[in-house]
């Protein structure tokens, strides 16, 4: 299998594939782009697809990252692929930040496929306004 490279940082993670009757091995790529702005609130750009597929791959980006710096602000993709893994993904990375004292937050509100799945998913229900205000970047009184 041909890799390209075209990103700051290539990450391979092994998958098991179904063809033909035979199982093989396959590699998933996985692209991001890190850049700092301010210290402290660090960017992340992530791979435009955060599905089940790559999301131990999102997974070490995202842990790996925090290693670094004490706010990760997740800059995604509003075209990105997104599933349910992601958003206990984020939801288990912010709980994980606070607790060392540090921070996640989005770059910009849910919205399109990212607001889909929280919708499906249940998370708009009920939202308390910490909620709200960081999924949507919304104050609620």
């Amino acid at each position: 299998m041909d890799e390209i490279f075209t990103h700051d940082l290539l990450f391979v993670k092994p998958d098991w594939g179904f063809w033909r009757g035979k199982y093989f091995l396959q590699k998933t790529l996985i692209e991001a782009a890190m850049s700092s702005a301010l210290p402290g609130d660090a960017p992340l750009t992530l791979p435009a697809t955060l599905t089940i597929k790559n999301i131990s791959a999102v997974q070490e980006l995202i842990l790996d990252f925090l290693n670094k710096n004490t706010t990760a602000v997740l800059d995604i993709d509003e075209a990105a692929q997104i599933d349910l893994s992601f958003i206990q993904l984020v939801t288990a990375a912010r709980k994980q930040a606070e607790a060392k004292a540090g921070r996640v937050l989005l770059a910009r509100p849910a919205t399109g496929n990212f607001y889909d799945v929280l919708k499906r998913g249940g998370f708009l229900d009920g939202m308390t306004p910490e909620a709200t205000h960081f999924w949507l970047h919304q104050e609620t009184n």
